[in-house]
């Protein structure tokens, strides 16, 4: 399978996927009368019609207001909000993000935070005590992927069971994304590169479980086995439970819950120093 490297916006439509392409699209699909959204946005159906004909452009509180009401996942209403020319929301976490990093802190086992992008926002003392991920880009983790952390040397060699956590990764982005390949995002190319660099080899397994590993049943928390290779207590085990926040549901928890008695053990001793 060939990939284009050539780096491309990750939020950029094509052909005929304009703002209002993408928003008529979205709200047949969920089978919104437009009487009902335009009252639910406090404006009329013919507004709204005028919008979907690309006839008028909305202001931003408008058009967020009509994807508010739609419930987007934030790729989808991201799409639509930069092909109408705004910025894409990021995160809108606000307080109740320092909430989540706050209590992430408090727990005694290795926490992430994620979107449902995959987009790691942040990772507990725990998880940087363990070298789960690397010391000296402690102030960069808000900024990687969780595909591309999977694609790094020391993730590779560390995680025993890599497939199987790939393949849990995969799984996650088809239930919440979608099935197909993301080759359009500005992370593909150079998770192609990693992989090409780390393994030859791993970079056509990763398209072999990407065409095999079904998505993630709906409505499921979902857990997945972490085996962690660590430098001094050797093979940590880790139940990995998948959860989402109740008020921020494009946003995911990821606890790595200890599964023996040892691993509980290295955790303690880790969490002492």
């Amino acid at each position: 399978m060939k990939i284009d490297t050539k780096p491309r916006d990750p939020w950029a439509t094509t052909g005929d996927n304009t703002w209002y392409d993408l928003l008529r699209s979205a709200r047949r699909k969920l089978g919104v009368p437009r009487e009902a959204l335009a009252q639910a946005c406090d404006v009329s159906a013919d507004t709204i019609r005028s919008y979907e004909l690309g006839r008028r452009g909305p202001k931003r509180e408008t058009l967020e207001a009509i994807l508010g009401s739609l419930n987007l996942k934030r790729h989808e209403a991201n799409a639509i909000l930069h092909s109408a020319g705004f910025a894409v929301d990021r995160l809108s976490l606000g307080i109740q993000r320092e909430r989540l990093i706050e209590h992430g802190e408090r727990v005694p086992w290795p926490q992430v935070i994620l979107t449902e992008e995959l987009q790691v926002l942040s990772a507990n003392s725990v998880v940087r005590q363990l070298s789960v991920v690397n010391q000296n880009r402690r102030e960069q983790i808000g900024d990687e992927q969780a595909f591309l952390a999977m694609a790094e040397t020391r993730v590779y060699e560390s995680l025993a069971n890599w497939e199987e956590v790939l393949a849990f990764h995969i799984s996650h982005w088809k239930k919440a994304v979608g099935p197909e390949l993301p080759t359009g995002l500005s992370w593909m190319p150079s998770l192609t590169q990693k992989l090409s660099r780390l393994d030859k080899p791993k970079l056509g397994r990763f398209f072999d479980l990407w065409e095999s590993t079904p998505p993630m049943p709906a409505g499921v928390r979902s857990e997945c086995l972490h085996v962690w290779r660590h430098p001094q207590f050797g093979l940590l085990r880790f139940l990995l439970l998948n959860g989402s926040v109740e008020d921020c549901p494009d946003v995911l928890v990821h606890d790595w819950c200890p599964a023996d008695a040892d691993t509980w053990r290295a955790l303690e001793i880790v969490r002492a120093r």
